[in-house]
């Protein structure tokens, strides 16, 4: 079967060669939004690009607000941070991720605690969850749950978000994964108190690095500006910081980059999911499971929507 998963593989990927586990698609496009970005002399933190990128993001997940970082755990952070969790309070997240998700709950002191997940998903299991919040009576105070959408595929959110209301605990979705996923034709990371993602180099939009905040709460927006740019008070040249922050705002050269792959987003989608239908027709009848896409929670499965023009 290897033999035949090889030869597959290279078929779908036009290529005889070594074939990479992640590779960003740069073009044409790509390299004139950093070149004008270039020309510009903004490569750092106050160019135009941040914060037009931003926008696009909030325009196109359906949040209020979009907030850059300079990577997907810095999001995770400051969400936490955010959300109010303090040091030795416990996180509550699935067992099936990426360390930055409890990498992020230990630079805030936490402890974090692992649930299992749920085959059909493979994203945090809602009867494990609850039997595991209704077991630890009398231990440190739960302060959040984080859901991270496995591979893109949303999680059980309506089922979760239901458990993390009856006990009080906010609700962030880790959406590293899943930029371009819906769940209910809502966007993923906009159910949960807080959204954050990731556009590390094998992510489906990258900025090279970066993250982002996605936030409903104008109150938290501000707050999570304030805390990702040293905590700098506004002054036409006065520096004063009234607090210990983070230098956390995403470079403009890489937003450049960013918004020139967001505005690819729904081809990359179509690609994508043409690529894994090819792989499931390959593993049908085997002793392989294919996780499927959920189908039924996807807004516009097989449909291209109107492209986000880079300005």
């Amino acid at each position: 079967m290897i033999d035949r998963f090889v030869s597959v593989a290279h078929e779908i990927y036009n290529t005889s060669g070594a074939i990479a586990l992640h590779a960003p698609e740069i073009g044409q496009v790509e390299r004139d939004a950093v070149m004008r970005c270039l020309d510009s002399g903004f490569v750092s933190t106050a160019g135009a690009d941040v914060g037009a990128v931003e926008a696009e993001i909030a325009q196109y997940t359906g949040a209020k607000h979009a907030l850059s970082t300079v990577n997907g755990t810095a999001a995770l952070h400051v969400a936490l941070m955010l959300a109010g969790v303090k040091s030795g309070d416990a996180v509550v997240m699935q067992s099936l991720t990426f360390v930055a998700t409890a990498n992020a709950v230990k630079h805030v002191g936490a402890i974090p605690e692992f649930v299992d997940v749920d085959p059909s998903t493979l994203s945090i299991d809602p009867v494990k969850l609850r039997q595991h919040l209704a077991e630890r009576v009398g231990q440190n105070t739960v302060s959040a749950c984080i859901l991270m959408h496995t591979f893109g595929h949303p999680g059980k959110i309506i089922e979760l978000q239901t458990i993390c209301q009856e006990f009080g605990i906010p609700l962030i979705e880790d959406a590293a994964e899943s930029l371009g996923s819906y769940y209910l034709s809502r966007h993923t990371g906009t159910f949960g108190e807080i959204g954050t993602l990731s556009f590390n180099g094998n992510k489906i939009a990258t900025a090279g690095g970066g993250g982002a905040l996605l936030l409903n709460s104008s109150e938290l927006f501000q707050r999570g500006r304030h805390l990702t740019t040293t905590a700098k008070t506004p002054h036409a040249w006065e520096f004063f910081h009234d607090e210990v922050a983070w230098n956390y705002r995403m470079p403009n050269l890489n937003a450049s980059l960013l918004r020139a792959q967001v505005s690819k987003l729904p081809h990359a989608i179509q690609k994508k999911r043409a690529i894994a239908m090819k792989y499931k027709e390959f593993f049908k009848g085997s002793e392989i499971q294919f996780v499927d896409e959920p189908v039924e929670f996807a807004r516009g499965a097989g449909a291209v929507e109107d492209e986000l023009v880079v300005q």
